[in-house]
């Protein structure tokens, strides 16, 4: 009789899909929160470059050489990358390096707004030799506008698959021969 009655409970299948729900559901939660928060990282990245090449090449078409422009550029970096917070955890640092037979690639300016976050940029400091990709060849005279946005990226569920850290992006522009 006892034996009949273990028998009918390894048979028995009532509430198998509810086990089978209570293990698998922890792996679904974190499917979808990581896929949240790599979605997130995307749309950063994107609006991140998006920044970089607007605010560089902007500059590079200049005219004349107008403070108020750039002003305008650490105005607009917030709310082209809007929904995510630039004003606190991003800026924008852009750079004019000229080259010159004997000095090599010069630093000539450097401005920097858009957001509060500190970072140095990597391409140098003022009046300092520049940076640049070995690749990259300029010609005496020559001006490149060079335009680094940082921002802060902070996981919101899974910090344990994709880390916290800076992201970088770089635009390099030739600028307006009469600009400088």
């Amino acid at each position: 009789m006892q034996l009949l009655n273990i028998r009918k409970f390894l048979d028995c299948v009532k509430g198998v899909a509810l086990i089978e729900f209570a293990v698998f559901a922890p792996v679904l939660v974190t499917f979808f929160l990581g896929a949240a928060d790599l979605t997130r990282y995307i749309l950063i990245a994107y609006k991140v470059d998006r920044i970089a090449s607007t605010s560089g090449n902007i500059i590079a078409r200049m005219d004349v050489f107008a403070e108020a422009r750039f002003t305008e550029i650490f105005d607009a970096a917030p709310q082209i990358a809007s929904p995510f917070d630039f004003a606190t955890k991003g800026t924008v640092i852009l750079s004019g390096v000229k080259y010159d037979a004997t000095l090599g690639k010069k630093i000539t300016w450097v401005r920097t707004g858009g957001g509060s976050l500190v970072h140095t940029s990597q391409i140098g400091s003022l009046n300092g030799a520049a940076t640049f990709p070995t690749a990259f060849t300029m010609t005496t005279g020559e001006l490149v506008v060079v335009a680094e946005v940082y921002y802060q990226f902070e996981a919101m569920f899974m910090s344990v698959f994709l880390p916290n850290e800076v992201l970088r992006r770089v635009a390099y522009f030739r600028a307006n021969p009469g600009l400088f």
